[in-house]
């Protein structure tokens, strides 16, 4: 998104606790003035002016993340102060670390003195609404998108069935329920293929798992690709499945309907939009491997049904999320915001 925004003129300074780089944008670390027990005031003095520069430099801060950045209701009105949270600072997945207190306070602070706050579908609208306590109807839907020439179907798929999974071995992604459902999958299908990829806590656990339920070699284990590398990746497969526990958006949904591979998922969270349950995919419910391994056997044996839906799929994207069109509406987003602001009087 840094990339295309950068692309269209707008001057991006990107701010982020450690070391790094951003194509497209000015890095700087996040450095607050550290803690002086001597002279407390003069720090508390310090850290304001640290904070308050950023809304007077710049036309709108845009916060990603929700970790505590020190911001207080006071700093926020001095400028355009907008926040887009992510699935896992509203609710962290079972098994990852969670939240105390005073970190859910400073979310919620956010959230609610933010001039504007922003989610990427409907669903999660509701679910930011609720955790803050606010109207849903301040938030704004701003979804994510797929470049649809760069992830544009290929000719030849795989001769043997190929199902792939790549979100991830994080703790909300749920990989442990597709290995539970490969032994009846393979039963059906013996020449079955799983390419599993990327990293993450619960890796290891999932091939321990596949061990013991003797599917290793019905397994190739992939690192994580690079993104521009994907469609690479998947441009193979014959299916696509997201077995989620938990999901905000579901990019990895959209970008396998823009390849016209059809997809099975979770039927949780923003997978329920990104998802045409029957039309692009099959939702199934989260964590029941037998409903998982009964929807891939499914589409497995029928062709013509996975056709459909993948040609349905790129349509679905085309339709609602194709790249451009989600760059747009994050630029109106922000423009509105401003505007906002100058309309009640305040320069931006």
């Amino acid at each position: 998104m840094i990339a295309s925004l950068a692309e269209r003129g707008h001057d991006i300074h990107v701010v982020y606790r450690g070391q790094g780089s951003v194509p497209g944008a000015t890095y700087e670390s996040y450095a607050i003035p550290e803690f002086c027990l001597k002279y407390p005031w003069r720090w508390e003095k310090r850290k304001y002016k640290y904070l308050s520069g950023f809304l007077n430099n710049y036309d709108v801060i845009s916060v990603q993340f929700l970790h505590n950045w020190e911001f207080t209701p006071e700093i926020m009105e001095e400028g355009c102060f907008t926040v887009q949270p992510w699935g896992s600072d509203i609710c962290p997945p079972p098994g990852g670390v969670q939240p105390g207190e005073g970190t859910i306070e400073c979310r919620k602070t956010m959230l609610c003195c933010a001039h504007a706050v922003a989610v990427t579908c409907d669903t999660f609208r509701h679910t930011v609404a609720e955790y803050a306590g606010i109207d849903p109807s301040r938030i704004e839907r701003t979804p994510l998108g797929v470049d649809l020439d760069e992830f544009r179907p290929f000719e030849q798929r795989s001769e043997r069935p190929t199902i792939g999974f790549y979100k991830g071995f994080g703790y909300a992604y749920g990989a442990i329920n597709l290995v539970r459902a490969m032994p009846r999958i393979s039963r059906v299908y013996p020449n079955v293929i799983f390419d599993m990829v990327g990293s993450g806590p619960t890796l290891d656990p999932c091939k321990a798992e596949a061990e013991s339920l003797g599917m290793n070699s019905k397994i190739r284990w992939l690192d994580k690709v690079p993104h521009q590398e994907v469609p690479r990746m998947i441009g193979s497969w014959w299916l696509s499945v997201i077995p989620s526990i938990c999901e905000s958006f579901g990019i990895a949904a959209l970008e396998s309907s823009a390849m016209e591979i059809p997809v099975v998922a979770s039927a949780v969270g923003g997978l329920c939009e990104t998802v045409d349950d029957g039309r692009t995919g099959t939702l199934v419910p989260p964590a029941d491997s037998e409903v998982i391994a009964d929807a891939v056997i499914d589409l497995l044996g029928d062709r013509e049904k996975r056709i459909a839906y993948g040609t349905a799929g790129r349509q679905f994207v085309q339709e609602r999320y194709q790249w451009r069109d989600c760059v747009t509406s994050w630029e109106k987003f922000h423009e509105d915001a401003i505007a906002s602001r100058v309309s009640c009087g305040v320069s931006p």
